[in-house]
């Protein structure tokens, strides 16, 4: 028997229209003069304001009077560069973030963001500024130099090679960065430290070149909690006095083991670190932190990763040491970059989350042991974990023998497609108190070779049910995300379901989510339909089974949740 259900966002529903009473009937009627907007309380403006780039916020000055000057009380300051056409555009920017920090009247600064694209900076000033009289003028004499310094050579005819071109108009570009944005920012960023600014936002993606060098003071900012910067350099640093800051977010940075360790240090309340496709640095300790994010961290050569005192190659120099007794959440993310790249841990006591979504190129086919290897490494110091999260690559090399993992929360970060099937079949095998099992699955709709394999699925799921059983007794929720309508792509996850159907026999709710996939677009809810049939035709061994889809409805803007129950 079907149960069919629909929820809704109220806040999407469309409003019945008011019918209008005649002209005449209001004509006499006193017009309500009430000024409701001058009328909020302080604390419910800046709370609007906080949604607002600095710039939007002066916009609600033209609102009412009494807003005409509440902007300057704004705590929250942000900026965000336009893409500007020529330098004058660029002066008028800078020249506007001055006019704008000198009438703030915040006597403290909670949030200082700045963000500055590349394509919003350089691809239309520095063009423009590069070709000027003077830029050509030193590539003149840089020309007549050559000549000069080739003439017992008996070179006759010279072009500037382009080679030494692009060299020099990348030396022309760090220093218009180094003279005009660097001391630019550095007067922003104290004004924000001189207020007591508690969150700092320096966004600089997609510059060529990490030209900004963090100030000095900035590092002598007792008030900060939460810092993020994007492409900026980090100087030798001497004291580090972070005494407040719990976040961290550095991100395409190269650090080296002197100034990681200083912030770290200097950093004593630190709870969460995220370093983000930075190299440079090959020690983490700290005694503070709780939570550990490595995306895509690129390796110098000859580099590892080893947590505590387990290393892969003995003989290597260049190792990565992680160091963190009291960390609570790991996760290793994105490409790992370098042939030697690897992630060896020690038992962490204190871990309740491991997230190994991570991946290595491969280069040599008698790697793949190795990294299999590697991946059982991992698992056996992170199988105390109550939520575990694993993506396709580890899936992929996993070997034959796993240890047994104490995971109650169980996810995998899967491509749609056979190839993380087996490594699916073997954590499985593996997990003995698993009680929900999340599958975050992304595909294509015009994926058409997800079917292809080289193995009987039917036999790898037979051959592994007497050691599954045991393992799916408590599972009782399985939840997918994302999936896509491409049928070719729904052929892999059906056979996840079909052999969970079998042999889970507490399973009661399969929740198919597809609103946040972004082929939502795309998505044709009757073949979902078709997946919740096949679903329900195998339940024969789970009586209670609660199927949910919920999908975003083509042509309207509300979402529909169906379910069905298997009785």
């Amino acid at each position: 028997m079907a149960k069919i259900e629909f929820s809704t966002n109220p806040t999407h529903l469309p409003k019945r229209p008011q019918p209008r009473p005649p002209p005449d009937s209001y004509q006499d009627e006193p017009r309500n003069s009430v000024d409701y907007i001058s009328q909020l309380p302080d604390a419910i403006i800046l709370l609007i304001f906080s949604f607002l780039t600095t710039k939007d916020t002066i916009k609600t000055s033209v609102l009412s009077k009494r807003w005409r000057s509440t902007w300057t009380a704004n705590p929250r300051i942000f900026f965000s560069m336009p893409s500007c056409h020529n330098s004058r555009m660029f002066q008028s920017f800078m020249t506007f973030v001055d006019a704008v920090l000198l009438r703030c009247t915040a006597i403290k600064v909670n949030s200082f963001l700045f963000d500055a694209p590349f394509t919003a900076l350089l691809e239309s000033n520095f063009l423009a500024w590069r070709l000027s009289a003077d830029a050509l003028n030193v590539l003149h004499n840089e020309t007549i130099r050559y000549n000069e310094m080739t003439r017992h050579n008996k070179i006759t005819r010279y072009r500037l090679a382009p080679s030494f071109r692009c060299v020099y108009l990348r030396s022309c570009e760090e220093v218009w960065l180094n003279s005009a944005v660097g001391p630019t920012i550095d007067k922003w960023l104290c004004y924000a430290t001189g207020h007591n600014v508690e969150e700092v936002l320096i966004n600089l993606l997609g510059w060529r070149h990490n030209i900004y060098v963090l100030p000095q003071f900035f590092f002598c900012c007792t008030t900060l909690v939460s810092i993020h910067v994007s492409h900026c350099c980090f100087p030798m640093i001497g004291v580090v006095y972070w005494s407040s800051l719990k976040r961290l977010h550095i991100e395409d940075a190269e650090l080296k083991d002197d100034t990681l360790m200083s912030i770290l240090n200097g950093s004593p309340v630190l709870e969460f670190l995220e370093l983000k496709h930075c190299l440079g640095f090959k020690h983490i300790e700290s005694r503070a932190l709780r939570e550990l994010v490595i995306n895509s961290h690129r390796f110098h050569h000859g580099q590892e990763l080893v947590i505590n005192s387990h290393r892969f190659h003995h003989g290597q120099e260049s190792i990565l040491k992680i160091s963190a007794p009291h960390l609570l959440k790991l996760h290793l993310l994105g490409l790992i970059q370098g042939r030697d790249g690897e992630f060896i841990l020690d038992e962490l006591p204190s871990l309740v989350e491991a997230e190994l979504t991570f991946n290595i190129e491969i280069f040599e086919l008698d790697k793949v042991k190795v990294y299999g290897d590697l991946v059982k490494g991992l698992l056996e110091r992170v199988h105390r974990v109550r939520r575990l999260g694993i993506g396709s690559w580890c899936l992929q090399v996993s070997g034959v023998f796993l240890p047994s993992l104490e995971c109650r929360h169980l996810m995998f970060h899967v491509t749609a497609d056979y190839e993380g099937v087996p490594g699916i079949a073997k954590i499985l095998e593996s997990s003995p108190c698993l009680e929900k099992l999340l599958l975050q699955m992304t595909c294509t709709p015009s994926s058409v070779t997800v079917g292809h394999h080289n193995f009987d699925v039917e036999e790898l799921w037979i051959s592994a049910k007497q050691r599954i059983y045991q393992c799916l007794m408590h599972v009782k929720n399985v939840e997918i995300i994302d999936p896509g309508a491409n049928w070719l792509a729904w052929e892999p996850v059906l056979s996840v379901l079909k052999s969970l159907l079998q042999n889970a026999p507490r399973l009661d709710k399969i929740e198919i989510n597809s609103n946040n996939s972004k082929l939502s677009k795309a998505i044709d809810p009757w073949v979902l339909l078709e997946v919740v049939q096949i679903i329900l035709l195998h339940s024969t061994h789970s009586p209670n089974l609660k199927v949910i889809l919920s999908y975003p409805s083509q042509g309207c803007p509300l979402k529909a949740r169906v379910s069905w129950s298997s009785d």
